[in-house]
């Protein structure tokens, strides 16, 4: 495993299991310097960084660096960090930890270096908003919830088969510039984005 410092992601990650321990007092806060310090660690890393460990033969990179990345991830981190200062008063832990491992997975997805790293942080991104939908706790909510969840699935599907065509056709799991010739292993990750993205004509 080469990691020089904590990927930004894994600080919300943290946060989100540590959150639930806290005295109740300190919970709050705890929800507001998680995200700031996980934007602070992410302003501050130069572009190229990465962070990488192996599995299976393939090599998983959680961190990436570059310009495009940086910014989305900020963003992320930033509506983390104004939602928990307007949820400052809530004292649902489960939707802190939920709030906080969403902020991480979506920051993780846009760092990601390679597919398979991309896969897991989508999966605990779907995992987390769920939640959030079911913390509601009424009929509507568990409605809207079991939708998404359904949804997701099988966008989730169609990213997991367009990722596995892709690495028995290329024997490689890093994220690259698709070939300009269409190709199914695209096709597939392509509609799985697009589903779980919520993106016309594929919205609910």
């Amino acid at each position: 495993m080469n990691f020089d410092l904590i990927p930004p992601p894994f600080i919300l990650a943290i946060g989100a299991a540590i959150i639930p321990a806290l005295p109740k007092d300190l919970r709050s806060p705890g929800s507001i310097l998680f995200p700031a310090l996980a934007l602070l660690v992410l302003w501050n890393l130069p572009e190229g960084i990465s962070a990488t460990s192996e599995f299976s033969g393939y090599t998983l990179v959680w961190l990436k660096v570059d310009g495009l990345s940086k910014i989305f991830t900020a963003i992320f981190f930033l509506i983390v960090l104004i939602g928990s200062v307007y949820s400052y008063h809530l004292r649902d832990t489960g939707q802190r930890s939920a709030a906080l491992l969403y902020g991480a997975a979506a920051g993780g997805v846009a760092l990601a270096g390679d597919f398979i790293t991309l896969f897991i942080w989508w999966e605990i991104m779907a995992v987390a908003s769920a939640y959030l939908v079911w913390a509601q706790r009424d009929k509507e909510s568990h409605g809207a919830g079991m939708r998404y969840l359904l949804v997701h699935l099988f966008g989730g599907s169609l990213l997991l088969a367009g990722i596995f065509v892709h690495l028995t056709t290329t024997n490689s799991s890093m994220l690259r510039p698709f070939e300009p010739s269409t190709s199914l292993g695209s096709c597939l990750i392509l509609a799985g984005v697009l589903l779980n993205a919520a993106a016309p004509p594929l919205h609910a």
